[in-house]
């Protein structure tokens, strides 16, 4: 998606420099907590390590002026626009589908005393793995848990200790596979002595009355309130993804039906800068030395990498052109709706976010104000995710064949200008 992409990642990434979180960020959920622990401290840590590189390193702001005319456009009939829109429905099996994720990270372990070890327990154990009698590099490790037939380790490992009780030890013989990531233990013959600690067994999680009342905090009572409860959730979550896809594929389809008569240079430089200075200073803030460093992580050179950013520049140029005809052709105004899209998103008040970025902020707000002054007088037509991904799949084919055969006809055209030069 290609050139749908766009307006979507600019908004991603105006946003990710307002320090907040990606536009695929799911709805809150506060009443369903289920992110287990382990999750939530590797969140908090990355997140403090995020914010602690941010305060080392003081943000500067581009001190640029917008030039005050970016071009000039001539529209389509917005009635002739076929639009794709993200379908907001959300059916019983949605439901099903996400409680059913919810029970499954609600699962709860109890540890057994009067049996042996069986497959899908979680075994505590402690192991030392010795290749010719004498121990390698990390084969050694005590109190482990390994769940038995998650094929976390070699093959044949954890078969082998089903059947054994607590306390007792064994033996086992092991053969790396030949493709293993170790040179040294590739296809070589170990033992590895291991002794069980501890057995656990799975509780999956029921669906009950009960169960709803301890995930929620009481806040749902019953399972078909927290049925009711989880659509609600559904709908305001596709409902944020489907205006968030309609803003990008509403501007896409005017960007295609539209013709340009005038584009400020001035404008695209503008455009240009202002990205480039707003990713330098993220990529500062990331501990990151210099653009060029970033670049290279990306596998593309930095003149390939500010060509691109030219093209975007470009691109955003033509959006907001189209964005301010129409708003002042329609005289479409931005209500509290429209930036409340933002905030769901962002998770963030307008008024914190306007502190940041107030100009990027009115601009996504607008758009999505526009998007639905045009979609109101568009053919639109209702798709679900896969078929929108699909319907978009195609559409960058034929960009890129577009793309191709442009590329190929200039190719020609110089080819013809140096043959007509030499021949004079």
């Amino acid at each position: 998606m290609r050139r749908n992409k766009l307006v979507i990642l600019g908004m991603c990434a105006i946003l990710s420099m307002a320090s907040l979180s990606a536009c695929s960020k799911k709805v809150d959920n506060k009443a369903v907590e289920t992110t287990t622990e382990v999750s939530e401290s590797q969140n908090t840590e990355e997140s403090k390590e995020a914010t602690d590189k941010k305060e080392e390193v003081k943000e500067e702001k581009f001190d640029k002026k917008a030039p005050k005319k970016y071009g000039k456009v001539t529209l389509p009939n917005l009635s002739d626009l076929e639009i794709s829109i993200l379908d907001t429905k959300v059916s019983d099996v949605d439901v099903d589908f996400e409680i059913e994720n919810t029970l499954a990270s609600s699962e709860q372990t109890k540890e057994v005393t009067d049996r042996a070890v069986q497959n899908g327990d979680i075994a505590n154990i402690d192991f030392v793995g010795k290749k010719d009698g004498v121990e390698f590099e990390g084969g050694k490790a005590q109190g482990y848990d390994l769940t038995i037939g998650s094929g976390q380790f070699v093959p044949g490992f954890e078969e082998q200790l089903v059947g054994l009780k607590i306390g007792e030890t064994k033996s086992i013989d092991i053969t790396f596979p030949k493709n293993y990531a170790s040179k040294e233990l590739a296809g070589q013959a170990v033992v590895f002595d291991v002794t069980i600690n501890k057995i656990s067994e799975k509780e999956e999680a029921k669906l009950t009355d009960e169960w709803v009342q301890k995930t929620t905090k009481g806040q749902s009572q019953t399972v078909a309130q927290f049925k009711e409860y989880v659509k609600n959730q559904l709908e305001k979550q596709k409902k944020n993804q489907s205006d968030m896809m309609g803003i990008d594929n509403t501007l896409s389809k005017l960007l295609e039906a539209s013709t340009f008569d005038e584009i400020n240079e001035e404008a695209i430089n503008y455009e240009y800068e202002k990205a480039m200075f707003m990713m330098k200073s993220r990529i500062k803030m990331y501990g990151q030395n210099s653009i060029e460093d970033y670049v290279k992580t990306m596998g593309i050179t930095i003149e390939d990498f500010e060509k691109q950013m030219k093209e975007q520049a470009e691109t955003i140029v033509k959006h907001k052109i189209i964005i301010d005809t129409i708003a002042k052709k329609d005289k479409v105004k931005v209500t509290k709706e429209d930036y409340k899209l933002l905030e769901d998103v962002t998770g963030r008040s307008i008024e914190d976010l306007k502190k940041e970025n107030s100009e990027e902020i009115e601009f996504y707000a607008k758009a999505y104000a526009v998007s639905k002054d045009v979609e109101s007088k568009a053919k639109v037509k209702m798709l679900t995710f896969e078929e929108l991904m699909a319907e978009n799949q195609k559409d960058d084919v034929k960009v890129e064949e577009d793309q191709v055969k442009k590329e190929s006809e200039s190719e020609e055209v110089i080819e013809e200008t140096t043959a007509e030069t030499k021949a004079e």
